[in-house]
């Protein structure tokens, strides 16, 4: 069995005669497209084609066998184009690290953007708890990391960044957590309460308003996602960024707790970065002006 062979069956089911699979498709004479196909049915063992019509019809066999052959065909192609693609340098795949809540809809069309272009570049985007995409670039297991900045972070000289958009979070309940009818609530009355804290990792500065408020039971959680779900819940309350809560607040079902001793509405820069020693390829090149002008 020979990939010319596979060719030869392919290019006379689309044309549907011999003749115009070997002139129109094929560019080859009429016996030889026909002898290419009688060789490969010698080498399965059965007939492909039914000889009893005036058109070739294929056998059920056959067809079954069209169906795989199709398959083969198209991984043949792709990598003839994946070779393609590393004999001009483009990159066979790319890491990418964000923290967790960062994953945007124009950062999605980014990704879609450069897997249209690239279709042979694999993008293995790995979601993470806070700091631990900035880890991940330090430690070169990402090429690129879609961070939540802290100033902290500008000892790191080794590292590029760009500012791709700045984002609020505050401290919010659901609409009926039972402090929101008293003037000012204080770390005292907290106490019975539920502080819904995201875990992070050591590379994420720890958040003041997480910090302040001690006077409560703490319930870690290993995403925002999650810690949403408990506030929405009731009896308790956590830091969350507005961007992932617009349609609850929208909806009256999540509120800020403008009451809480302290409230500040935090204002938070969102970031590409890389290792400014670890040479751009084509692909990322083209994924970082992409993020870095949506």
């Amino acid at each position: 069995m020979k990939i010319d062979q596979l060719k030869a069956l392919d290019a006379v089911v689309r044309a549907g005669s011999f003749a115009k699979a070997a002139n129109e498709i094929l560019l080859q004479t009429q016996p030889a497209v026909t002898r290419a196909v009688q060789n490969l049915e010698s080498s399965i063992g059965f007939p492909l084609f039914s000889r009893e019509q005036y058109r070739p019809q294929l056998t059920p066999q056959g067809a079954v066998f069209y169906q795989r052959a199709l398959k083969i065909l198209a991984e043949i192609e792709d990598l003839r184009d994946f070779s393609a693609q590393l004999a001009t340098g483009m990159e066979p795949e790319l890491s990418v690290s964000l923290d967790g809540y960062l994953l945007l809809p124009k950062m999605l069309h980014a990704f879609h953007q450069v897997k249209e272009e690239c279709h042979n570049t694999r993008l293995l985007i790995s979601c993470e708890t806070l700091g631990a995409a900035l880890r991940k670039l330090l430690n070169k297991e990402a090429d690129l990391s879609l961070i939540l900045w802290a100033a902290e972070f500008e000892r790191f000289k080794k590292i590029e960044s760009k500012t791709i958009q700045r984002i609020q979070a505050a401290t919010v309940v659901s609409a009926d957590f039972p402090l929101l009818n008293k003037r000012q609530v204080s770390q005292e009355d907290l106490a019975p309460y539920i502080q819904v804290i995201e875990r992070t990792d050591d590379y994420h500065p720890p958040a003041v308003a997480q910090n302040d408020q001690n006077k409560c039971q703490p319930w870690y959680v290993s995403d925002a996602h999650t810690k949403k779900q408990i506030i929405l819940a009731g009896k308790s309350f956590g830091l969350l960024p507005y961007h992932l809560i617009q349609d609850e607040l929208d909806q009256g079902r999540l509120v800020p707790f403008e009451n809480l001793e302290g409230f500040e509405v935090y204002q938070r820069e969102l970031r590409i970065a890389r290792l400014k020693d670890r040479e751009m390829g084509p692909v990322l090149s083209k994924l970082w002006q992409k993020l870095a002008t949506t």
